[in-house]
């Protein structure tokens, strides 16, 4: 009877509504994370980009015994694991030159929060016959689970915070919710869970959570040792950090120096956080002294502020290429907590350094990685949404409207978190037409986008092969007109064209080459190829070939666009050609409406090292 008792407890308190939020929360981002997260592709790797960079620490250390950090086994290893060479040498990731050597670029202290997870990975991988290489498939997974567990943390101790502060348990839960799923959070947790953001996420929060028990708690030395471990923690995985946590100061309340008299009992666990402390700062300023022999540098070495242009602040609130308004309108519901200013003064210590962070980052050379580091102020995002809703919380009409803003706003932001997933929009070079044009597309588009108001130049040829003569040309298919072109097992190539290089190329500014067409794919027809060329007198300079295969629609035309941006050794005057080629001399497809436009832009709208 005691058993069943016993039993019958832990249910209702595992069911009861704290532990419900949690487990529904942690079950649904798994739940996300194993059904749409690719876990074994070779493509789309967990441990990527940045990633790469803050995670290597630990193969380097305890794999490859890789003492002076140089890193001369990444590449080797990279190849046997990856498939998308986005650099020359894949060191390029995240190796620059310093002072005659190169070194990680990347802060140590992520790589700390991730052993514990790298160590059952290595174990896994050694027990299941996996490559114990530190980026085979238990590699991936294991850091994939490490983001997800310190989100989780990070969302736990963000609902604690918001009920100790507003004692509303529909708010405190329901607000860390909406910026989960309705902010960049969510992406970098299921989709990009090994960049820095998800950790950065965790450690402000427990730091803010700890700041407030300083505060509000009698043991006052146990909790300022805490939040100077978790503000320490914070700072050796991304410096920069160090604005947001001017967010602790919300907290402050005035208290008693005889406050900080500690128990014995406290003054233990105070000791073994000072270790905690002495630990992670050894870690970390061990490893940025031994790659460059300094313990505070900027290793972003030629990465640069630019105060002078203004222009893309507004573009981080409002632009279409990754502007809050298009993609995460959530983010400004949070600032409407201006509002709330005059009744709780405080908040400024909240909203001050979260737009100095959005301003400082929108002065950077990559000025929209904005949308990103803005993840790392979540739990700011959800102080600042909680106070709206609390200050509108009396006036019955207005708070249904922000509910229902901030509900609509977490559907909104999925559909384009999606988008910018499948490239139906891209984050670089949307502009408004471009935008509202894909709005609610969920198919793959091939679309080459170019602001029309960044042209500065531009020269185009058409052809709707309606002159075209002989076996190329067909009146079978045909978009618009009387006939188009077609590619069959009598004709390999189709649409062979060959144009100058404009000399307006030769301008300062960045030079485009559009092909856009509409295409329509016989049945079985899956192996159509444009390719660019690019030739001096007769040396080929460049090859350039766009695989049609497994993303062609059969039986319907459908409008492609392909570009590039020209390559370097292209001069003005060299010849650049065009053609379609059917490799495998069988089924057809028809081609009309080519066009070819040579583009000279201002840059305006480029993310690029200047």
């Amino acid at each position: 009877m005691w058993t069943a008792f016993f039993n019958l407890n832990l249910t209702v308190k595992f069911f009861s509504a704290k532990n419900l939020w949690v487990t529904t929360l942690g079950i649904s981002v798994f739940l996300t994370f194993l059904c749409f997260r690719p876990l074994n592709s070779r493509v789309y790797r967990i441990i990527a980009a940045d990633g790469l960079g803050y995670y290597s620490y630990l193969p380097a250390r305890f794999i490859y015994h890789d003492e002076g950090l140089n890193f001369k086994w990444f590449n080797d290893v990279f190849n046997r694991n990856y498939d998308n060479h986005l650099f020359d040498q894949p060191t390029g990731n995240f190796m620059v030159p310093f002072h005659g050597k190169t070194i990680n670029k990347y802060y140590p202290g992520q790589s700390l929060l991730q052993m514990p997870f790298f160590f059952i990975s290595h174990a896994a991988a050694q027990t299941f016959n996996w490559p114990a290489d530190g980026f085979s498939f238990p590699y991936q997974v294991g850091m994939g689970v490490a983001a997800i567990f310190y989100v989780l943390l990070g969302l736990f101790f963000c609902r604690r915070l918001l009920m100790s502060l507003f004692k509303d348990s529909f708010i405190s839960a329901l607000t860390p919710l909406l910026i989960f799923f309705g902010t960049n959070l969510f992406t970098f947790t299921v989709y990009s869970g090994c960049y820095s953001h998800a950790y950065s996420f965790c450690f402000i929060t427990l730091a803010f959570y700890s700041a407030w028990l300083f505060f509000n708690r009698p043991n006052k030395l146990f909790y300022f040792f805490l939040t100077a471990l978790f503000s320490i923690i914070v700072l050796t995985i991304r410096p920069l950090n160090a604005v947001l946590l001017a967010g602790l100061l919300y907290f402050c309340k005035p208290f008693s120096i005889k406050s900080f008299l500690p128990t014995s009992k406290d003054l233990w666990k105070s000791v073994g956080l000072l270790s905690c402390i002495g630990c992670v700062l050894f870690y970390s300023l061990h490893i940025i002294y031994k790659q460059t022999g300094s313990f505070l540098i900027n290793t972003y070495i030629g990465e640069k502020f630019y105060f002078d242009d203004w222009s893309h602040v507004v573009d981080n609130f409002f632009g279409f290429q990754y502007g809050m308004l298009w993609y995460t309108p959530l983010i400004l519901l949070c600032f409407v907590s201006v509002f709330a200013v005059r009744n709780h003064p405080k908040l400024l210590f909240l909203l001050l350094p979260l737009l100095f962070l959005i301003l400082l980052y929108s002065f950077w050379w990559y000025w929209n990685i904005v949308a990103r580091v803005i993840v790392d102020c979540s739990v700011i995002l959800a102080l600042l949404l909680a106070h709206t809703f609390i200050y509108f919380k009396h006036h019955k009409k207005t708070f249904r409207i922000a509910m229902f803003l901030a509900l609509v706003s977490v559907p909104f932001f999925q559909l384009k978190a999606f988008q910018l997933r499948q490239h139906i929009v891209d984050n670089n070079y949307t502009f408004d037409k471009y935008y509202f044009k894909y709005f609610f597309t969920l198919k793959q588009v091939f679309v080459f986008p170019v602001n029309p108001n960044t042209i500065v130049e531009k020269q185009g040829y058409f052809n709707d092969f309606e002159s075209q003569v002989g076996s190329q040309a067909t009146t079978v298919q045909k978009f618009e007109g009387r006939q188009a072109a077609i590619l069959n097992n009598e004709n390999e190539y189709a649409c062979t064209q060959t144009f100058p290089v404009p000399g307006f190329f030769g301008e300062k500014g960045f030079k485009k080459i559009k092909a856009s067409f509409w295409i329509r794919a016989g049945q079985d027809m899956n192996n159509v190829t444009l390719v660019f060329t690019f030739s001096r007198r007769d040396t080929t300079l460049a090859y350039l070939p766009f695989y049609m295969t497994d993303n062609l629609r059969h039986g319907k035309w459908d409008y492609r666009e392909y570009g590039i941006d020209l390559p370097e050794n292209i001069k003005p005057g060299d010849q650049f050609g065009v053609y379609f080629w059917n490799p495998s001399h069988k089924k057809e497809a028809y081609i009309d409406n080519f066009k070819i436009e040579f583009l000279l832009t201002d840059g305006s709208d480029e993310v690029t090292l200047k």
